[in-house]
């Protein structure tokens, strides 16, 4: 046997080292592994009827898992012979202004405020929010882009219009109390005398006010403004950020913000500023049969809302900017501008977005937890029918 077959028998005869063993082993599974793996689904496969049966499959599962639904939705379903007599008799004193959904789950039956004061009051039917479930609806309400981080009285109104729960405004107020990026980037309100002698709109968009936000840090898309429209009737803001503030680029803000959405308005309100006055604007809003009218000098406050509009964006711009410089702020202040519309106006008692389309804008959260499956009928008819089955029991 030669030196080289030598060699080789030793070597095959030897003991393979720890990095061997451990390549060897490894390999196999890994690749094993790898094999078991499904491949993530694709978007386009993904049906959004199953994943919103499968949110609400959920809801009902977590309201049955606390004993107080659990009893009340066994009463609904003709289920409360296997009850305990007290427990029973509380969930039959509840049932009347609860109803169950054809996939089980459980509502709050409230009165919908928006009814006609001559006629009957309607309904409306709010979730019932279990309390594994509360911080995310918190959370979408007020945390997030759609929330806004608005105050306590516009995230209370904004979650009791759709969901419902026990301590509902205790828990609101304690979120919105200890919201760090709130205590962090809010100062307190000021109080404000008011101001004789301001003109009021009779109908939306009659008269629209105008201000400019400068001087704001140069974005990442290069603007360094951001003017605010605001509807005097119902509230209503709109925004543009901008990189020039020429006296033609307002002019073309304002027709693409407010006039191709709503027609000219009666009156334009703006601050003593010349881009405002000049040439440019003022042949514009000639050309829209409107006048001018700026804030009297003596008075700085007069156009105090659009003040208070001007300082709510700007604070929660600075809630959301992820910048240390700031430079993200116009890509978040146009998305807030949702927010501050679809929250309840503490003067007018309703969302600015209602009383410009008389509908409500639906959170991302509810339209994934609706159901697609409701018929065309009326809502009230569809909650009377249930309830009579409920009592039928």
């Amino acid at each position: 046997m030669g030196r080289d077959d030598t060699a080789r028998l030793a070597e095959s005869n030897a003991v393979p080292n720890e990095a061997q063993n451990v390549q060897e082993e490894t390999l196999p599974a890994t690749e094993a592994l790898t094999a078991a793996t499904p491949a993530p689904p694709d978007a386009e496969d993904v049906d959004p009827l199953s994943v919103q049966e499968e949110r609400r499959r959920r809801v009902a599962a977590a309201q049955d898992e606390e004993l107080r639904w659990s009893n009340l939705r066994a009463v609904l379903r003709g289920e409360d012979s296997s009850l305990g007599y007290k427990a029973a008799r509380d969930a039959w004193k509840m049932a009347d202004r609860f109803v169950l959904s054809e996939d089980g789950v459980l509502y709050f039956v409230g009165t919908n405020r928006r009814s006609d004061p001559d006629e009957q009051q309607g309904t409306w039917m709010r979730l019932v929010v279990p309390s594994t479930m509360v911080q995310e609806v918190l959370q979408s309400c007020h945390d997030s882009l759609e929330g806004g981080h608005q105050g306590i009285n516009r995230t209370y109104h904004r979650v009791k219009a759709d969901y419902d729960w026990i301590g509902l405004y205790a828990d609101v107020e304690k979120h919105v109390r200890s919201c760090p990026d709130c205590c962090s980037s809010k100062s307190r309100p000021q109080l404000r005398g008011y101001s004789p002698g301001n003109v009021l709109a009779e109908r939306p968009f009659q008269m629209v006010s105008m201000d400019f936000v400068i001087p704001l840090p140069k974005s990442r898309r290069g603007n360094t403004a951001l003017l605010l429209f605001q509807c005097s009737f119902t509230g209503f803001v709109m925004g543009k950020a901008m990189s020039d503030t020429t006296a033609l680029v307002v002019a073309q803000a304002f027709e693409e913000c407010v006039y191709r959405r709503f027609g000219a308005p009666s009156l334009i309100r703006h601050d003593r500023d010349p881009r405002f006055m000049s040439e440019v604007f003022q042949a514009f809003a000639e050309m829209m049969q409107s006048r001018s009218r700026a804030t009297l000098s003596y008075r700085p406050q007069a156009n105090g809302q659009q003040e208070r509009s001007v300082k709510t964006v700007m604070q929660s711009v600075r809630v959301y900017a992820e910048d240390p410089l700031q430079q993200d702020w116009d890509e978040i202040a146009e998305k807030l501008i949702f927010a501050i519309n679809n929250s309840q106006d503490g003067t007018r008692k309703e969302t600015p977005f209602y009383l410009v389309h008389g509908w409500d804008a639906q959170s991302t959260l509810k339209a994934m937890s609706s159901s697609l499956k409701r018929g065309s009928g009326r809502q009230s008819d569809a909650l009377a029918w249930r309830r009579e089955v409920n009592r039928q029991q």
